[in-house]
């Protein structure tokens, strides 16, 4: 064959091939396209097909399918390019792949086991088997490589049991991947939209070296994440939004780095059980999480946490957050075995924070905590947590059903640890700082407390497994400031304190606490305006308190204390009534609650109390007014001195006490000695001074008492005296000046006369001397037993007892050797008088006086000289031994007489007689007094025979 021959034959040939390829496209066109129509395609559409067999172009364009019930598949434009030198090194290269204007559409077979797919009208065929071990593993000697892709209006929608989803690409961008190049970087971009949220991935990566690394920007705007989670967590409704960078590089380690913004809106939760829902939560900040041999090895946090409007409902509980925020810092180390060990440190910011559940309601304005955290983890389980930091609120506020606790300010700033063990916690460590600012607690219709500020600061340990609960603490110190406790019930004010501080507080709880210094100023009890009971300054040292056993006190120092009280017209104490009815009312069963105490007091050992010294310093006073009398008595009483000395309940031994007061202004009594009250109270000894008293101040206890109002006078008392084994023993030494009484109340004075079996002013009179003074020695004895020995008994023995005795004291010493005969009548006698004195004796029908009569009254002179309030009453007596003398006498002259009297006669004669006879008596008496006593302090009585006794001597009676 020529070679023309040969030319014709090969272009014949070529032609033939390539009518054949286009025919065989065409061909294969309409096979693809009847081959849908078979597939239920209703109509399809392959607008072209075409290869360029020489550049290794191949285009696809105006692809259309329809199907009944279904979206249209449609594809506008596909076009492959394939790099054919690539070929003869065994590379399969292809430089572009452009696609442009798809539409696919993946469903779900209905009713069909196992689950059948399908694009449009195509089913998708089922998993591939498993290849045999009998198939080749061996690596192909072919390689791939793509060197761009380009993608533009790409559509896909899914209809499947999980829900249905929508992607659309709006641009897509891929480039340089092959795979015998593995440094090459390889780009990625796609912008689009994803169930209608806008999106855009940009990724620079390179997946093929060993150390493969990728780093991804990834944006989302409002994701609704529900047509993902509603398959497995269909009550989950909210969107999500990302500005996110991934850096990731994996070999035999795996670093994953994440930097950006992540943020969930309008998220809610419901269910039958709860429902919570969260307007806001954002993220932004950087992570970093490293694996190694496929374990977890650290992860960590870096950025910001913000949370608005947080609700959670529950059966039998309600949380509300208006917001919260988080910045700072957290790692979590990893080991073989788990997790090791998380740190955090950063900030925590909550506002409005809203609480409430069964019988209990929780409010907070705002909280923070800026801080350290450490958790530290063993094989087992949490081995310790460590915080350091700063807790701080404000405007929380707790209602519960017996219970309302409010504080405007508080906080918490310093360390706390909490050590665990196989069992569990096992020990919880506190040291720093504690305040609060503005407290209140309330519970309703009983009791209001409130603290303006309370500062804390010191260590605290508590082991948590010992029963009961051990409390440990070293040098602690609590200060407090404007503490105020009221009765809610009739809106009693009982506690104001101004300020307290506790320093060196030591707790070995339950068994012991010590204080090494408690000052307290501003103390107030039953505070009222005008009326408050007590208020003093407080400083106490050195307390061992052992728990129901033993409280031990260096020293107590009340400091500028004042008592006011009051005594009601009824002698009740108001101020202590007050306060007494305030603390009754904040027992819910103040019934029960008695019994419950009296069977814990029969029960339980009493409590040794031992106080080394407890005093009253500063400028410290005693108000007190007594309403129950007329008029009210008022007095203030200045505590110059009060010490006592070596108490102890537990012990036999005595205090030592020391009294000193100062009584308007000018009256002092001092008062020192020993008992042991506080050990059993049987013995004692005391010594005491009372210098000028004025006694007009007395007065209305006097005019209550006796009936008489103290005009003038002074008094001072010297007591002393001591008691063993419960029985008293003493006397009083009293002097008083110039008193002077009025009488004011007849009823009172007539009762108290015959108490006295005198009137008080016979009785002034015979105890004060010429200088107007009264000294009186008087024994008090008596027993504590004895119901009788209390104030007013007291003052019933001075005044009765006492003064009766010091009256015949004074009168026998002053008659000696003549008073034989005195004694006090329960009346005033027939001539008035209240004593009488031993009588003056006469001989029978006389009427002069012997050497005894005359001396008995120079006595009696000297005594009325000495005592010039005393008044004397002097009564002549004629008896049956003057009426024989007499009637036989004048029976005698009778007898002479011319005219005889008749016995009528002669008895009136007889009775005159007799009369002038005792009134010459009395007359002599007061004759030879008044020599020296003015006579208007001699009184006579009108004289009246006394005939019934035979035995009866001729007297004169002497009567004060």
């Amino acid at each position: 064959m020529s070679i023309k021959g040969f030319v014709r034959g090969i272009a014949i040939t070529v032609v033939v091939v390539f009518l054949l390829l286009h025919t065989g496209l065409q061909v294969g066109r309409d096979a693809a396209v009847q081959w849908l129509l078979d597939q239920g395609a209703s109509e399809a559409k392959i607008y072209a097909v075409s290869i360029n067999w020489f550049t290794g172009k191949v285009k696809l364009s105006g692809v259309v399918v329809k199907t009944p019930d279904q979206p249209d598949l449609r594809l506008d434009r596909l076009q492959i390019a394939v790099d054919y030198p690539a070929l003869l090194q065994q590379r399969i290269l292809i430089n572009d792949v452009t696609l442009n204007g798809v539409a696919l559409y993946l469903h779900e077979q209905a009713n069909a086991e196992p689950r059948q797919f399908a694009i449009g009208p195509v089913a998708l065929p089922g998993p591939a088997a498993e290849p045999s071990a009998e198939e080749s593993t061996e690596a192909s000697a072919w390689q791939f490589g793509l060197a761009q892709v380009r993608v533009s209006d790409f559509s896909w929608q899914s209809q499947l049991q999980e829900g249905s989803h929508q992607l659309h690409i709006d641009h897509a961008a891929l480039d340089t991947f092959y795979t015998w190049q593995e440094d090459a970087i390889t780009h990625l971009a796609i912008q689009g939209a994803i169930n209608g949220a806008g999106f855009s991935l940009d990724t620079e990566a390179q997946p093929l070296p060993k150390t493969k690394r990728s780093e991804l920007h990834l944006k989302l705007s409002r994701l609704p994440v529900h047509s993902f989670t509603a398959p497995f967590l269909p009550e989950l409704q909210a969107t999500l939004s990302t500005d996110l960078v991934l850096t990731i590089v994996a070999d035999d380690n795996i670093s994953i780095i994440q930097n950006g913004e992540i943020q969930l809106d309008d998220v809610a939760w419901v269910t039958n059980e709860m429902s919570a829902s969260q307007r806001s939560l954002t993220w932004k900040g950087k992570t970093n999480f490293a694996m190694s041999a496929g374990k977890p090895e650290s992860v960590t946090l870096d950025g910001h946490l913000n949370l608005s409007r947080l609700g959670l409902t529950a059966a039998a509980a309600q949380v509300n957050l208006s917001g919260g925020q988080w910045q700072g810092s957290t790692a979590l180390d990893f080991t073989d075995t788990g997790l090791n060990k998380v740190g955090v440190t950063g900030q925590v910011d909550l506002t409005e924070l809203g609480l409430t559940a069964e019988g209990m309601q929780v409010e907070l304005d705002t909280a923070g905590w800026q801080g350290n955290t450490a958790v530290n983890f063993m094989p087992t389980g949490m081995d310790q947590v460590d915080v350091t930091g700063t807790l701080r609120m404000s405007a929380l506020e707790m209602v519960a059903d017996a219970i309302n606790v409010q504080l405007d300010n508080g906080g918490w700033q310093g360390r706390s640890v909490i050590d665990f063990n196989a069992s569990g916690a096992d020990q919880v460590a506190l040291n720093g700082q504690l305040n609060a600012a503005q407290l209140r607690y309330q519970m309703p219709e009983r009791l209001e407390a409130q603290v303006n500020a309370i500062d804390w600061q010191g260590a605290v340990a508590l082991m948590l497994q010992q029963q009961p609960v051990a409390i440990r603490g070293d040098e602690g110190a609590l200060t407090l400031q404007g503490v105020a406790v009221k009765a809610l019930k009739g809106d009693q004010a009982l506690v104001n304190l101004a300020q307290a501080r506790l320093s060196g507080i030591g707790l070995a709880l339950p068994e012991e606490l010590t204080l090494t210094e408690l000052l307290a100023t501003g103390l107030e009890l039953s505070p009222q305006p005008d009326a408050t009971l007590a208020a003093l300054d407080l400083s106490v040292t050195d307390v061992d308190f052992s728990l129901g056993e033993r409280l031990a006190v260096a020293r107590i120092d009340l400091q500028n204390l004042k008592v006011k009280e009051q005594l009601s017209v009824a002698k009740q104490p108001q101020s202590v009534a007050r306060f007494q009815a305030g603390l009754a009312t904040l027992s819910a069963d103040n019934d029960n609650a008695a019994n419950v105490n009296a069977s814990a007091t029969a029960a339980e050992p009493a409590l040794r109390v031992e106080v080394n010294e407890l005093l009253v310093s500063g400028d410290s006073r005693v108000m007190f007014t007594d309403n129950s009398t007329k008029p009210p008595f008022s007095t203030e009483m200045l505590i110059d001195k009060a010490r006592l000395q070596g108490v102890d309940s537990g012990s036999q031994s005595s205090a030592q006490f020391e009294l000193a007061l100062r009584l308007n202004n000018f009256t002092t009594f001092d008062l020192s000695g020993a008992t042991d009250m506080a050990g059993g109270g049987e013995n004692a000894n005391w010594e005491g001074a009372l210098k000028q008293l004025d006694l007009p101040r007395l007065s209305p206890y006097s005019i209550e008492y006796t009936g008489y109002y103290l005009q003038n006078g002074q008094l001072a008392l010297h007591s002393s005296g001591q008691l063993d084994s419960g029985q008293i023993s003493g006397k009083n030494e009293i002097k008083i000046h110039r008193l002077d009484v009025e009488p004011v109340d007849q009823e009172q004075m007539a009762k108290f006369s015959k108490q006295l079996s005198m009137p008080l002013g016979t009785a002034i009179s015979v105890l004060q001397d010429s200088d107007d003074n009264i000294d009186l020695d008087i024994p008090i004895s008596g027993s504590l037993d004895d119901p009788n020995f209390g104030f007013q008994s007291v003052v019933t023995r001075l005044a009765g007892k006492g003064l009766k005795k010091a009256a015949f004291s004074i009168l026998l010493k002053s008659l000696e050797p003549y008073g034989t005969l005195i004694s006090m009548a329960a009346g005033a006698v027939q001539d008035g008088s209240f004593i009488s004195l031993d009588p003056v004796v006469f001989a029978p029908g006389g009427a002069e006086l012997d050497d005894y009569a005359q001396g008995y009254l120079t006595k009696i002179e000297s005594l009325l000289t000495e005592r010039k309030g005393m008044r004397l009453n002097i009564c002549g007596q004629a008896v049956q031994q003057d009426q024989v003398l007499i009637r036989a006498e004048l029976e005698e002259q009778n007898s002479q007489r011319k005219t005889p009297f008749t016995v009528e006669e002669l008895q009136v004669l007889e009775q005159q007689q007799l009369i002038n006879l005792a009134q010459q008596r009395s007359d002599l008496i007061k004759q030879q007094l008044t020599v020296n006593i003015p006579g208007e302090r001699l009184f006579s009585c009108f004289p009246v025979p006394s005939l019934d006794d035979p035995q009866a001597k001729p007297t004169a009676t002497l009567g004060l």
